[in-house]
């Protein structure tokens, strides 16, 4: 039995040993997959081309390596057979790919010589053997978006491997269907397997048809008809072919059936109205085609199929589209339900009429009652329920005993409307009559608002599906065809090209796919390009209006269709929707009555009159949330707007309780329930956001102050960067300004605190240019004394770069702690435990004092519950793990942070661990498990737009494919690197590209380009200590012993004073630095000094293995130079001298 089986046919699955097996990354997979369905040998330049086609020969051999070493790492690595040139999946015994048995099977029949509609039990038992394999098609779901010709060799196969089943399904069908009656069962299931395939297959249609009259299942026969004239309509814009029409008829004539016979409900269908007579003439025509809702089309006739469903209200707001699908549904309705409607179907327009009574004159007038003339007379013989004090008897009389469907169309204005005499009865009532007394009457009626009858069947009707994916699906979308009609109206010969098409796509979703709105806005091609109208209809949708006389008076704006909407409601709807409408995206049912006074009964009569819409909760406990047409939202805001007072009173509710929310989320934060309040808060985010501009404007220092600690911390932990510069420098620059008054200590605290932040933020954004706002915030805090936010401002301040000394840093941190623990702010002093155990560590002298401090900070947090505090103390204490080399410890708490931050979703933090992971897989020897870690981290960068992220990835990727000879790649990363330190104006940043630049110029032995990139490094920033050791190297093989002298010097002189700062290790650069200088003593013959020198560098535990390797070829040279014992007496003195000895002694 095989141990490896790859099922490839359906969703790709592993399994080993009857168990499953994960392949974590989709480009291992796709690599498998071809190996197993192509069963040859490729070369290694093949593969990298298939996979990653876009990208560099050096970057894609290296992205292949990975690959490989991935697979490696499951079962599937047994079976990979590698060299250096190609790469194969070894098919024996061991493996098993459904693929190929597939094949198998199939070549097993076709080997038979017989003729294939005869076939053998043998044939049939290898053709049920693969179609029991067919479980899908050929790796479906899986796709590789960067590579194009995967994609169209896995499309290609899927294609070949869905034609092999087809035929294989015909194939088995029609044997089945040959055979005893007992057999027809598996013909027909079989049949059904082969439609599947290809649901406009006529020939599939036509087989089922025919088993099932032959099963005497006639009324499913004439429905399969109807399924495969609706399918052929939609997909091809066809009819049946000739041969399935008589099929039909002599099904329908009983020409064809078997000797039992089934009952069979009607089902739904949509026929295809073009190939049949036109039974509705009472029903009207548009001038233009219905485009799209096809799946709205089927619901609504689904819904109409159902034997209990008599009224049937299609809800949504004006200008959704109502009326159209209506007529739409009820034309094919007639069509396809034809037994429910032998008395037709017909349409009654309301949106003219003004009471009950007119309503049922303009249903006399459609049914043609009132022919040569004569008006209706209201006769009282006939009993009306509520006691009507109106009757229509001709009417009634009329649909007593009628079987038919009626569209009763824009009814909302009189479901509470009183009749003319009067009295109470409103046009509820007159549907409630219509149903008692014609039991064969079906009600199709379109509203703003549900009837609330117990009768009524309700479909909620919104936007049209808007648009999502490349620019060549875009024309598939309904949304997006209604538009290109449209303007083909406006604009004879009307095609779009791609942008167009994009900027579309874009007006679709700004209207959130309303359909008027759509039809508005693409009369406006005539005069403005799609890019404006879309900057039009953002700037305000009174944009969207008409002048066309053919258009109905409420459909020539949005705004007389809100009109319209607006003159319906009571006050006490119209006075909570106005305030709503200061509302962004959706809120909760609280938010709505604490900022609206929306009660639940209000919220849910909106809902009804299609106003609000309700929403999903978050999860099985989450609460309901509401969300309004942002159409609907902008026109009830205008009416707000019209009295100063209440937009304001409103606006201030709103700025009150989001702001308040995030101070009451406060202790979930920075607690166990953390993930939870972020979920929150990212749900509410608009809102927040909303909420805090407001309180910045109206200098609402309470609001602003409450909610500043939470919104920092949301900001921290979800990586929302931009957003936390955008408005906390909004609110910075607002409030320096206070105006004529003295700023209050509360003001003041507040500024001061906003401007420190600002700069936090501002420099992972990449924005350089705020780099004195912090300074200035501690100024306008100093008069305050000890406060909580002077306090907090420092333990943030810590985090920039030096702007003050390591001694004003670790004393400002220790007053933070102080204050913290004076007033037991657990989380505060948590906080400051972790800076001032960094800043303490960084110092490199002694670890332990900052380790004790990063442990009491990791502890505190673990008593709050907090994940991301704890995460942070982990990596913080791995980096001292790191600078001591122990190693397997520090990468364990990177691992154990990474895993946290995964938890948490927070992407700026997760793609710190995987550097951090990935550099010390880089350092220890396993470039494999580095690669993985930083193209996983790149993913996430880009992902997330953070170019400072990006650019360091790249860093990491470029020294990694150096380190492993690729130099095409490492030179590759290095440009990417030196263009984004450039954009973000970080000359160091840029000054170390530029010296990787030399270095790689250095490692293909150009050293004359090598030191052209390390002066310009030096020039970039004069302090980068490896600009100095690469510019020492090409002296050094230049045989310039004094010039190679003088950079090592500087470089050790850097080293010295910058050990240990913020915890980058600046070993390795004084270790290459003794490494030039024993190179430069062997040189000169002073092989004692050399071996010396060489001892200390071997000593050292953090030794990298390229700089091991280049130290012990040195050593080698010496071995020669010296007699052995003088050689281990100098290595023995370098072995006892420290580091820091031995770089003073060549500096001093």
């Amino acid at each position: 039995m095989p141990r490896l089986i790859l099922y490839l046919l359906g969703t790709p699955q592993v399994e080993y040993d009857r168990a499953p097996a994960k392949v974590s990354q989709r480009k291992p997979l796709a690599l498998a997959a071809y190996l197993a369905v192509t069963g040859r040998p490729h070369t290694r330049e093949r593969l990298a081309t298939l996979l990653w086609p876009d990208t560099d020969a050096g970057r894609a051999f290296a992205y292949l390596r990975n690959a490989l070493w991935q697979l490696n790492q499951t079962p599937i690595g047994n079976w990979i057979e590698a060299n250096l040139d190609s790469i194969a999946l070894r098919q024996d015994g061991g493996i098993y790919v459904d693929v190929v048995a597939f094949n198998d099977q199939i070549a097993v029949s076709q080997r038979h010589e017989h003729a294939s509609a005869d076939l053998c039990p043998a044939c049939v038992a290898a053709l049920e053997a693969a179609a029991d394999l067919y479980r899908g098609d050929f790796m479906a779901g899986f796709s590789l978006e960067d590579s194009a010709e995967f994609d169209e060799w896995q499309f290609f196969q899927a294609e070949n491997l869905r034609m092999a089943a087809a035929d294989v399904l015909a194939q088995l069908t029609h044997h089945f269907s040959q055979q005893p009656p007992q057999a027809l069962g598996q013909a027909l299931d079989y049949g059904r397997r082969w439609l599947a395939l290809d649901a406009t297959n006529e020939g599939a249609h036509r087989e089922i048809m025919r088993l099932y009259a032959l099963t005497d299942q006639r009324a499913a026969a004439l429905r399969q008809y109807d399924a495969c004239v609706r399918t052929l309509r939609d997909e091809l814009g066809t009819v049946p072919a000739r041969a399935t029409v008589d099929l039909y008829q002599k099904i329908r004539a009983g020409k064809i059936a078997g000797e039992a016979r089934a009952v069979v409900l009607p089902d739904v269908v949509i026929a295809d109205a073009a190939a049949l007579p036109d039974r509705h003439p009472e029903l009207p025509t548009f001038p233009t085609p219905f485009v799209g809702r096809w799946e709205e089309t089927a619901e609504v006739l689904r819904l109409l199929a159902q034997a209990n469903c008599r009224l049937l209200s299609v809800v949504g707001p004006g200008g959704i589209g109502k009326t159209r699908l209506a007529l739409e549904a009820a034309r094919q309705a007639h069509d396809a339900l034809g037994s429910r409607y032998p008395d037709g179907a017909v349409f009654v327009p309301l949106a003219s009429t003004t009471s009950p009574e007119a309503a049922v004159e303009a249903l006399t007038a459609a049914l043609r009652l009132n022919q040569g003339g004569q008006p209706i007379q209201s006769l009282g013989a006939t009993a009306i329920p509520r006691s009507a004090s109106w009757s229509a008897s001709r009417v009634l009389d009329y649909l007593r005993d009628k079987k038919m469907l009626v569209v009763l169309d824009n009814i909302e204005h009189l479901i509470q409307a009183p009749a003319a005499n009067g009295s109470r009865q409103d046009m509820v009532a007159v549907v409630e009559t219509l149903l008692d007394t014609a039991p064969g009457l079906t009600l199709l009626v379109t509203t703003r608002e549900r009837l609330n009858l117990l009768s009524e069947w309700v479909f909620v009707l919104s936007g049209m599906t808007l648009p999502k994916g490349d620019v060549a699906t875009l024309q598939e979308h309904g949304a997006i065809r209604l538009f290109i009609q449209s303007a083909q109206r406006a604009v004879v010969g009307f095609e779009p090209t791609a942008e167009e098409l994009t900027s579309i796509a874009r007006i679709c979703r700004l209207v959130e796919g309303f359909p008027l709105a759509i039809e508005l806005a693409a009369a406006w091609v005539r005069i403005l390009p799609c890019h404006e109208i879309a900057d039009e209809i953002l700037s305000s949708y009174d944009f969207l209006s008409t002048s066309l006389r053919d258009v109905p008076l409420r459909h020539r704006s949005l705004r007389a269709i809100f009109e319209h909407s607006w003159t319906l409601l009571p006050a006490e709807q119209r006075e909570a929707l106005s305030r709503l409408a200061v509302l962004r995206g959706d809120f909760t049912r609280e938010a709505g009555r604490e900022i609206a006074d929306a009660s639940l009964a209000t919220l849910s009569a909106l809902i009804d009159r299609s106003l609000l819409q309700q929403l999903q909760g978050t999860s099985s406990r989450g609460p309901c949330r509401y969300a309004m047409h942002d159409v609907l939202r902008q026109y009830a805001e205008a009416k707000l707007r019209a009295s100063d007072d209440a937009y304001e009173t409103v606006r201030k509710r709103h700025s009150r309780y989001y702001l308040g929310r995030l101070q009451q989320l406060w202790p979930d934060l920075i607690g166990k329930a953390q993930k939870t309040a972020l979920d929150e808060i990212n749900l509410d985010l608009e809102n927040t956001r909303t909420a805090w501009l407001w309180a910045v404007e109206t200098k609402d220092i309470a609001a602003l102050a409450q909610a500043i600690l939470p919104l920092e911390h949301y900001c921290n932990l979800r990586g929302r960067v931009r957003e936390a510069v955008e408005l906390f420098e909004k609110a910075a620059e607002a409030l320096q300004q206070p105006g004529e008054s003295v700023p209050t200590p509360d003001y003041r605290a507040l500024v001061g605190l906003l401007l420190v932040l600002t700069e936090v933020y501002a420099t992972p954004a990449g924005n350089t240019d705020r780099g004195d706002l912090a300074r200035r915030g501690l100024k306008w805090l100093e008069p305050l004394g000890s406060r909580a936010e002077t306090a907090y401002a420092n333990v943030f301040a810590a985090d920039l770069s030096p702007w003050a000394t390591q001694e004003e840093t670790e004393r400002h941190l220790r007053e933070s702690l102080a204050f913290f623990e004076t007033h037991g702010d657990v989380h505060g002093s948590a906080n400051a435990l972790r800076r001032l155990g960094a800043v303490l560590a960084e110092r490199g002298d002694d670890y332990a004092e900052g380790e004790a401090l990063l442990e009491r900070s990791l502890g505190l947090y673990r008593q709050l519950g907090d994940e991301s505090g704890t995460a942070q103390a982990l990596t913080l204490l791995g980096l001292v793990d790191d600078c001591r080399g122990t190693l397997i410890r520090a990468r364990q708490r990177y691992q154990e942070a990474l895993t946290l931050y995964l938890t948490l979703d927070d992407p700026r933090r997760t793609i710190q661990s995987l550097l951090q992971i990935g550099d010390l897989a880089r350092r220890i020897g396993d470039p494999a498990e580095a690669e993985v870690a930083f193209t996983d981290a790149l993913e996430r960068a880009q992902a997330l737009g953070d170019r400072l992220a990006v650019a360091r990835v790249y860093v990491e990727l470029g020294i990694l494919a150096y380190e492993a000879g690729d130099l095409i790649s490492a030179q590759q990363y290095a440009e990417d690197e030196l263009v984004l330190w450039q954009q973000l104006r970080l000359e160091s940043a840029s000054a170390s590209a530029q010296q990787r630049m030399g270095d790689i110029a250095l490692a293909r032995g150009d050293l004359e380009d090598a030191y052209r990139w390390y002066a310009a490094s030096l020039k970039t920033f004069a302090d980068n200590m490896w600009a100095h050791l690469g510019a020492g190297r090409v002296a050094d093989e230049k045989g310039n012993d004094a010039l190679a002298l003088d950079h090592y010097r500087r470089a050790v002189r850097l080293v010295l004073q910058s050990r240990g700062l913020r915890f980058q290790p600046e070993t390795p650069a004084a270790l290459k630095a003794l490494i030039g200088f024993a190179r430069v003593q062997t040189r000169r013959g002073d092989f004692a000094e050399a071996a010396e020198t060489l001892g200390t560098v071997l000593t050292d535990a953090t030794l990298h293995r390229h700089m091991r390797a280049e130290a012990e070829s040195l050593l080698a040279q010496l071995r020669e130079a010296l007699p052995a014992d003088q050689l281990e007496v100098a290595l023995a003195q370098g072995r006892q001298r420290s580091l820091d000895a031995v770089l003073e002694s060549f500096v001093s």
